[in-house]
Order: structure tokens, then sequence, then C-alpha cells
């Protein structure tokens, strides 16, 4: 080797050792540069997820993330990362209520809340759910993703002011689940505030959604039992309405029973008279229907005061029954059995009236009614119904010999 191939491969290795030596200083220099930036961006960051501003947050860890770098110096990547996907999702939860859909986010940060337990945001998720229930948004908050939660926001202890907040989510609840059709878990809810917060401003509106469930009327009975019974006119408010719920369905049979049981309890409420009338009318149409025996029109057997018509019934029979007036006015009454009084078969009843047994006399304005004549003792039996035209100032007498016939 020549002396002049040696020097040329000295200054070759060290020209090359000189790159190297630039290079290294370059790229060391750049890493130091990114490092600083890769910090202070992850500070930055770091500051406003400590603040849940995740929107800002966010920014800075994706500088962190996204940079180019030859050498990785730090853990600035992976805690911005980290820290990233924890504020992602309290960023998701915030959109849907800063988007206005409030129960989505209701439900959001409660996903978090559980999911991200160590966090330091979880206080400001806390946080916004406590804001989300104020009285104004509470009927906003609820779905049926939010209200099957209830059990974990109680748990977590997550409902603030429940004395006063925690009714009306109940009550946003259950209008919910009528929305959806799910009104038994509706009923639920009404008599849980009801029971629970009878004097919540919540209780006037449970109570009067539960008088319009129609389910609520398969649990008339089990209501009666209950404190929700004691409530101002609550019982006959419900009976009321359930007979007109049934009455409406052409379900004669149960109206009737709630009519029945109205003016058994209620005899002296103000809506009495008015379910006199409509039980009458009911009792007549179930008569007809049933092919009630017809009962002819008596002839006058007497006078009475201007004004009004009085007709006198006299009950011959061994059985409890009920007289029904539909007409101009309306008008429901019992007679006592007959001690002494037979049953008799058709064709087998005598040609007089045996003048035996208890006497009912009831005054009424003239006009046409129909009237039915039931046995409430015995149910097998069929009633008797009949169109009298009831002539003014004129007494009428009708004896009442039952003739029965078994269905």
């Amino acid at each position: 080797m020549s002396a002049t191939t040696s020097v040329l491969r000295n200054q070759i290795i060290r020209s090359i050792l000189v790159v190297l030596a630039i290079l290294s200083v370059a790229i060391i220099g750049f890493s130091v540069f990114q490092y600083f930036a890769d910090k202070n961006n992850y500070e930055k960051g770091h500051q406003a997820y400590l603040q849940a501003d995740c929107g800002t947050a966010i920014g800075f860890f994706e500088k962190v993330i996204r940079s180019s770098r030859l050498i990785n110096i730090g853990q600035y990547p992976q805690l911005a990362q980290l820290e990233k996907d924890e504020c992602q999702i309290f960023q998701n939860a915030f959109n849907l209520e800063s988007a206005g859909d409030l129960s989505s986010a209701l439900v959001a940060y409660l996903d978090f809340v559980m999911g991200n337990s160590s966090s330091p945001l979880v206080e400001a998720a806390r946080n916004r759910i406590a804001g989300l229930f104020q009285t104004e948004k509470i009927p906003f908050i609820a779905s049926e993703a939010s209200c099957t939660l209830t059990g974990t926001l109680l748990e977590k202890n997550l409902i603030p002011n429940q004395e006063t907040n925690l009714p009306l989510f109940y009550f946003a609840c259950g209008q919910v689940y009528e929305k959806i059709n799910q009104p038994r878990f509706a009923i639920t809810l009404y008599q849980w505030i009801l029971t629970s917060y009878p004097d919540n401003p919540a209780s006037l509106m449970a109570e009067t959604s539960l008088l319009a469930n129609p389910f609520t009327c398969q649990e008339s009975e089990t209501l009666r039992q209950s404190i929700i019974a004691d409530r101002t006119d609550f019982m006959p408010r419900l009976y009321y309405g359930c007979g007109r719920k049934y009455e409406e369905n052409a379900d004669h049979a149960n109206a009737r029973k709630m009519y029945e049981t109205f003016l058994s309890i209620y005899p002296n409420h103000a809506l009495a008279k008015e379910v006199e009338s409509t039980l009458a009318r009911i009792i007549v149409e179930q008569a007809k229907a049933s092919n009630a025996g017809e009962i002819p029109q008596p002839e006058s057997s007497g006078s009475t005061a201007s004004g009004s018509a009085q007709i006198i019934f006299q009950n011959d029979s061994p059985e409890r029954i009920r007289i029904t007036f539909s007409g101009t006015y309306s008008q429901i009454e019992e007679l006592d059995a007959c001690s002494t009084c037979t049953k008799y078969g058709i064709g087998q009843a005598p040609m007089y009236c045996p003048e035996l047994g208890p006497i009912g006399q009831y005054t009424l304005p003239p006009g046409v009614y129909d009237i039915v004549v039931e046995s409430i003792s015995n149910n097998t039996i069929t009633p008797w119904a009949g169109n009298w035209n009831l002539i003014d100032a004129n007494e009428y007498y009708r004896c009442f010999l039952l003739t029965t016939i078994q269905k």
C-alpha cells in the first residue's frame, strides 16, 4: 500500500467520523428538542386534563402522540395516550350534554365513573351528574337506559338532594315506561312515590298518572288496602275513572263492578248521582242483552202529588232484589227478601199477589223509564225488564213474584 493511498484512507475515515459526529449531535439535539417539546405539550395537556378541560387536553396530547422522533426520550407519549383515552371518554359524555342529549350524557358519565375509578376526572364526572339532577332537567335525563341504572346511581351516591330529586326522577322514569308501553313498571314507580314521598311535588303528578293508567284498575282492591287510599278523594276517583275506562271498552261487567263498589262505599259523594245514573243504564243494557223477561207496565192504582209519579213495589219472592229505574231520572233501590214466600216455576205463579213481602215506595219525575228487577242474592236468576211510561200524579203498584230460570 502506497503512502498516498494510506493518507487517502485516513482522510475518508476522518470524514466519516466527522459526519457521524455531526449526525450524532444532530440526532441528540433533535431528540433533546423533541423531549422538551413533548414535555411542554404533555404538561399543558396534563394541566387541562386535571381541570377536566378535555377539549384542550386532547389537542396537546395529540401533539405528543403524533410527533416524529428518532429517539424516544421519556415516557410522555405513553402518558399522553393514557390520559387522552380517559379524556376522550369524558369528552364524549360532555359533548352529549352540550348537544342536549341529557339522558345519554348521564349514562356516559356514569359509565366513566364506574370504569375509571382511579382517574382524577371521576370527581368532575360526579359533578356533571349532579348538575344534571336539576328540577328543570330531570324530565330530560330519564330514558329506558338511565332509569335501569337508578340502583347504581344510588349506590354511588350520585343523586343529590334525594328527598326532592329522587321522586322527580322516578316520576320521569314512569313517564318513559308509559311511552315505551311498559305501564306496569310505571305503576310500580308511581306507587313508590305516593307511598314513600306523599308530600313531594312529584306525588301529585304520580297520583294523576296512576289514576290515568288503565292497568291501575286491576290493582284497585290492593290500592284500597294501602296507605295511598288515604289520599283525599283518591279511591272515589279511581273507581269512577275505572268504570268509565271499562265502559269505553264495552266491558260492562267490570264497569258495573266499579260503579257498584263506588256507590257501596261512597253513597254521599258528589259524583254518586252521576255514577248511579251510569250504573242504571249499564244494568238496563245488560238485562236486554241477557234476554230478560218482560215486566208489563201496571195500570195506575191511585194518585199522588203533581209533578211526580209514585211506584210501589212489593217483593213477594224469597230473593233479595234490586230495582233499577233508568230514564228522566235514575235510581237504584234494594228490597229485602220475603221470608215466608216461595219461588214459582213458569206458569205456576198465583193470579193475585200474596202481599206478604217487604214494600218499597219510590217517587220519580214523570217520564219514560227502563226498569230492571234482578236478584242480588242469586246470580243464576235471569233478570226482568220493562219500559214504563209514568204519568204525572199517578201511582203504580207492582207485586214481584220471582220466576226462576236456571242459566
